[in-house]
């Protein structure tokens, strides 16, 4: 009977643990579930990458903060920071990024910001990230006035939209003497807006896919040279706004090459070279370079082309662009051709494909030409033979090698 009675109690073991790993398992699968459809800050800890609803990976949070303001001095470094509220750097606080990568995580347009109030001081750098955790939604990013900032070798991204207050399109600054240097604002509505700013250091900054590069209102005697907008719908503007330096600042767009027959096929292997003020740009191997051909869509990579140059402190001097597309000796169509570069956009070249093009030379007046012969002017060797001659007959011409 002892036997018997422990082999039950065995029995009864195992159906516990059973039970209990059941459960586990559904739990898992529960967790698993969720984390399909939505973004539960209360699992950060258990997995090392959560998916955005677009599937996109995104790094486990190192700390998660909500409403958090900063009155001491505070220190981050090399690490990855996800605010579910306000930042808030009031008066006395000190705030350094270092490496780090701070996700705002809105749940529209403007819920939450960045803020450094009056004689706050916030300091960004070494290759820090200020984004928005779901693209979909931008923060805010408010610099008041007496408060001291520096933002340098950093990103910010996804910052500002449309709306009637001008602090709520951008980086807004209401401040002055600040320094931001060598940085990228990429996909933000504004890239920096100024407002009644002076004084501020904005150099070698990079504003890509704004509708604003670069915005002042009210603000003067700012240093804002050797900047980049590229591809912004307004890349500078200023309004009520003097003595603002933008020397060697740049309006730059993408440009594409597509080639073509004229019957619409795409035209693989071409060679491109574009210019602008006579200096290669974009160049593949028959112009001297190493650039890709057009691939088998006819097309090449999308390319950054400078449009126009501050040469003075608001005197802009537009670029001359000039592209021209080979293929195999082949007729293209308005080529080379100048190229404006206002825009971003797609460049269409078309080519004969099917009969190579030759300048003909008319024969002089006392040229006998009842032959049926034309003499070519120059030779054309695109498939290995010179062209010599064309024979006529009425109006039907054949090239003969």
């Amino acid at each position: 009977m002892g036997s018997i009675g422990r082999r039950k109690r065995a029995i009864k073991i195992l159906f516990l643990a059973a039970v209990l790993l059941s459960a586990v398992i559904m739990v898992g699968v529960s967790i698993q579930n969720q984390n399909q459809d939505t973004i539960p800050l209360i699992y950060q800890n258990l997995f090392p990458y959560i998916n955005t609803p677009g599937n996109q990976p995104i790094l486990k949070a190192d700390e998660t903060w909500n409403d958090t303001t900063i009155s001491n001095t505070t220190t981050k470094e090399n690490m990855e920071i996800i605010l579910n509220g306000n930042l808030t750097i009031e008066n006395g606080g000190i705030l350094t990024l270092t490496n780090v990568t701070l996700r705002i995580n809105c749940t529209q347009n403007g819920e939450h910001r960045v803020e450094v109030q009056n004689n706050g001081t916030l300091y960004i750098n070494g290759t820090s990230i200020i984004t928005a955790y779901n693209t979909s939604n931008s923060f805010l990013f408010w610099v008041y006035s007496n408060s001291t900032f520096q933002m340098n070798n950093s990103e910010l991204a996804y910052c500002g939209y449309s709306h009637s207050s001008l602090d709520y399109r951008g980086l807004w600054i209401n401040t002055n003497n600040t320094i931001i240097e060598n940085n990228n604002l990429t996909n933000n509505y504004y890239g920096i807006i100024l407002d009644d700013a002076h004084h501020n250091t904005i150099r070698n900054n990079k504003a890509t896919n704004n509708a604003f590069g670069f915005y002042l209102n009210s603000s003067s005697n700012n240093d804002l040279t050797g900047n980049t907008a590229l591809n912004c719908t307004t890349a500078y503007n200023w309004v009520n706004s003097i003595n603002n330096d933008f020397t060697g600042s740049v309006v730059a767009n993408y440009l594409r090459v597509n080639v073509t027959s004229f019957a619409g096929s795409p035209i693989q292997g071409a060679d491109v070279e574009l210019l602008t003020d006579g200096t290669q740009v974009y160049a593949t191997s028959y112009f001297g370079g190493s650039d890709p051909i057009t691939d088998s869509n006819g097309l090449t990579q999308w390319f950054a082309v400078n449009y126009s140059i501050f040469t003075g402190n608001d005197t802009m001097t537009e670029n001359s662009t000039s592209a021209e597309v080979y293929y195999q000796g082949y007729f293209i169509e308005d080529n080379p051709r100048i190229v404006n570069m206002s825009t971003s956009h797609m460049e269409i070249f078309q080519t004969d494909n099917a009969d190579p093009f030759v300048d003909i030379t008319v024969p002089a007046s006392d040229t006998t030409v009842n032959t049926g012969i034309i003499w070519i002017n120059g030779t054309y060797d695109g498939t290995g033979s010179n062209i010599t001659t064309i024979s006529c007959n009425n109006t039907n011409f054949t090239l003969q090698t």
